[in-house]
């Protein structure tokens, strides 16, 4: 009764062509469902400090600008959507993991926005999952905008911003890192390193997106 009223009030949305969404579709209506940026296959990748990492969607047309909508402009909602397809990729992947750590951001951007979208990803996978979320991770330095640095650059730029506010639980030393998109892999490197540094025996990535 509850859920009947809230949609009522609250009719859902395609998260992609913000069509209203009938009582059996969820997320997505019927036909953005069945398009190819909905079922697409990211890249797997491999780093030095992290053992695997996954992205629900490839980082381009439709996604790249519902995902804009969360990260810059206040589509909040939008989280429980891609951390409901994140879930999804994670059964297929089998990752056994103990806790869910966001990638942090600096207290200024999220004082700036009001909210943090990669704890709102987190917070919403840890709901899909059952797996505890905690913030352990906290950016202690400002960094650029990756966007138009080459490797070398955001590895640079990356490096020595991120600490542990504690260490890693004995009981939780299986880790999922969480952001909104990776593309050569050097933020989420970094914060496994910090993670492992502090106690992580295995950390895992997964993103709403990453590029092909």
């Amino acid at each position: 009764m509850l859920d009947r009223f809230r949609r009522f009030l609250f009719p859902p949305r395609c998260a992609f062509c913000r069509t209203l969404l009938a009582d059996d579709e969820r997320y997505l209506c019927t036909a953005c469902s069945q398009k190819n940026y909905a079922i697409s296959r990211p890249k797997a990748y491999s780093g030095a400090f992290y053992a695997a990492a996954l992205s629900a969607f490839v980082y381009e047309g439709e996604v790249r600008q519902i995902l804009h909508r969360l990260k810059f402009h206040g589509g909040v909602h939008l989280a429980e959507f891609f951390a409901s397809r994140m879930a999804d990729k994670l059964d297929s992947a089998g990752w056994e993991f103990d806790l869910i750590v966001p990638v942090p951001s600096h207290f200024y951007r999220r004082y700036k926005k009001g909210y943090d979208h990669a704890r709102l990803l987190a917070q919403e996978l840890s709901r899909f999952t059952g797996a505890e979320c905690a913030p352990l991770l906290k950016k202690v330095r400002r960094t650029k905008p990756m966007y138009g640095l080459h490797k070398a650059q955001r590895r640079a730029n990356i490096i020595g911003s991120v600490t542990c506010t504690k260490p890693v639980d004995a009981r939780h030393r299986r880790v999922l890192l969480v952001d909104d998109i990776i593309t050569t892999g050097c933020t989420a490197a970094e914060c496994a390193r910090v993670l492992r540094d502090y106690g992580a025996e295995t950390v895992y990535v997964i993103t709403a997106a990453g590029v092909k």
